[in-house]
């Protein structure tokens, strides 16, 4: 037997208490910031046509690795549903995310896409920072490398969602479920971004960011996010 809190809902950054049992955010479409779902740099952040456009800039001190952007939720959830309609970023080294994730246990579960591979997406659950093996493998048990279909997920935006229960965690693309994991036990907060990694194994890089043609750097963008919560009092 479980105890839940009311429900809380972010819409539109407002927060309403609108039942029992959860808590959610929903955001149908990004019109500007949002008190429910903060999204900064150094990376840039645009809103365009009602999507958060997240662009991956060049450095600005010399270095090597672009600049990045994440968005974190306001609330932290233990069990629940993500679902996030996204468009991935382009080029090799670019990966863009959607993730839960608890910075102190560093327990993780995600979506996550690499931007010259756009037919697919990466399943991955990392408990206490670790994963089955390193590298990671196609195929694992807690990272699959999945197809999303036929189109260019640069150019055609797709449904992703993540479902944790007490008992599983799937990972389901355009409503199919693609990944099955048991469960994971730590509150995570929910983020999404775009980030830089320049490991020439998995995320097929690294950027020359001295090719004047990465000089506008490389956006991914997000249409829609909901997420629904249940915070365990028992």
């Amino acid at each position: 037997m479980h105890a839940f809190s009311a429900l809380v809902c972010f819409v539109w950054g407002q927060l309403m208490v609108t039942a029992v049992n959860s808590c959610c955010i929903d955001i149908p479409s990004f019109s500007g910031p949002n008190d429910a779902f903060v999204i900064g740099g150094p990376g840039k952040v645009d809103y365009v046509d009602g999507a958060l456009v997240m662009t991956l800039l060049p450095p600005n001190d010399g270095g090597d690795t672009g600049l990045s952007v994440i968005g974190t939720s306001s609330i932290s959830l233990l069990y629940g549903t993500v679902e996030a309609v996204i468009q991935q970023s382009t080029s090799a080294g670019v990966v863009t995310y959607l993730t839960l994730i608890n910075q102190t246990t560093k327990d993780e579960i995600d979506f996550e896409w690499i931007g010259n591979e756009r037919q697919t997406v990466w399943t991955n659950f990392f408990y206490r920072g670790l994963r089955e093996r390193d590298p990671v493998t196609l195929n694992e048990i807690w990272s699959s490398q999945v197809s999303t279909g036929s189109d260019d997920n640069s150019e055609i935006a797709h449904t992703y969602k993540i479902q944790w229960t007490p008992d599983f965690i799937s990972w389901s693309v355009d409503g199919t479920i693609v990944h099955w994991q048991d469960k994971n036990d730590s509150p995570m907060t929910v983020n999404v971004g775009i980030w830089n990694d320049q490991d020439v194994v998995w995320a097929n890089g690294p950027i020359d960011w001295k090719d004047p043609t990465t000089a506008n750097g490389f956006s991914a963008k997000v249409l829609s996010l909901k997420v629904w919560c249940g915070v365990d009092l028992e």
